[in-house]
């Protein structure tokens, strides 16, 4: 017969049944995980509370206008810059008190205890990379849009996930590239 779905308490306050599983951030890359068989008792494991922190935090979203276009005439020049605007990004955030909670692709998300922080964080980036893109010719040149968001997160295994990412995500893709 078929097996029954198996329900576990979900991070986010839901339950997550079987199937939900590939989604959830809890068994996402784990082959067997600490709470392995899903028993009421492991739901509660000091495993699951102590990699799982809630807090409040002003969130940046970056992401790169036009990257695949970038990355289809020319992959290594376009690797090489976004690593180049990458560790300068970090050095910004930083020199703000935040820090770095994801790369992935183009995409770069930060957190800091300060919306101030934050905001001046990004337009720190819109201006060194404005003068960074001077030395590329046109075609080659990296605008970023930049959204901000103050908003509750859960961070685990050092990533950030929640809303407040979520929102700045999407104010992220409502802006202008270097503005």
């Amino acid at each position: 017969g078929r097996a029954a779905a198996v329900r576990h308490p979900h991070p986010f306050g839901r339950e997550c049944s079987g199937e939900d599983q590939k989604r959830c951030a809890k068994h996402r890359g784990r082959k067997d995980p600490p709470h392995s068989g899903h028993l009421p008792e492991a739901s509660g494991s000091r495993w699951h509370q102590h990699m799982t922190k809630r807090r409040f935090a002003a969130i940046v979203s970056l992401d790169v206008v036009g990257y695949s276009r970038l990355m289809e005439d020319n992959e290594e020049a376009t690797i090489q810059t976004l690593n180049t605007y990458r560790d300068s990004m970090s050095a910004l955030i930083q020199q703000h008190r935040g820090r770095v909670g994801d790369m992935t692709g183009d995409n770069l998300m930060a957190e800091f205890s300060s919306v101030v922080d934050a905001v001046k964080c990004a337009v720190e980036t819109q201006k060194e990379m404005s003068e960074r893109n001077a030395d590329l010719p046109e075609n080659r040149r990296m605008f970023f849009r930049i959204g901000v968001n103050l908003g509750d997160i859960v961070e685990e295994d050092d990533r950030i996930y929640g809303d407040g990412v979520n929102i700045a995500a999407r104010l992220e893709g409502l802006a202008e590239g270097g503005g």
